[in-house]
């Protein structure tokens, strides 16, 4: 097999689904200091959170108090986003497209 492996994002985001929220992952820590500080003031906002995977800002952005959802491609992403508290019942599979 060569490497490394190709494949499509939602097959590769379907493989780091499990372990995305549990294991270092340097994207998150940079997303978390840019975008973070931009959810500061939302309650009461109606927010689309597109591409949420695993929930992440989702559930930031509901416990702030934003009517939010969550929509991503991978349906293995969007079953952890869903376990998450306040997440559940806020997230769709669709194409940000």
């Amino acid at each position: 097999m060569a490497w490394p492996i190709q494949l499509p994002p939602s097959k590769a985001y379907e493989r780091w689904a499990d372990c995305y929220d549990v294991t270092s992952n340097p994207l998150l820590t940079l997303e978390e200091r840019c975008i973070e500080p931009l959810l500061h003031d939302v309650k009461g906002q109606s927010l689309i959170d597109v591409g949420c995977g695993t929930g992440h800002h989702l559930q930031t952005l509901v416990a702030a108090g934003a009517r939010a959802v969550g929509v991503d491609l991978t349906q293995a992403m969007l079953s952890h986003a869903a376990a998450k508290p306040g997440a559940m019942g806020r997230c769709a599979q669709a194409d940000a497209l």
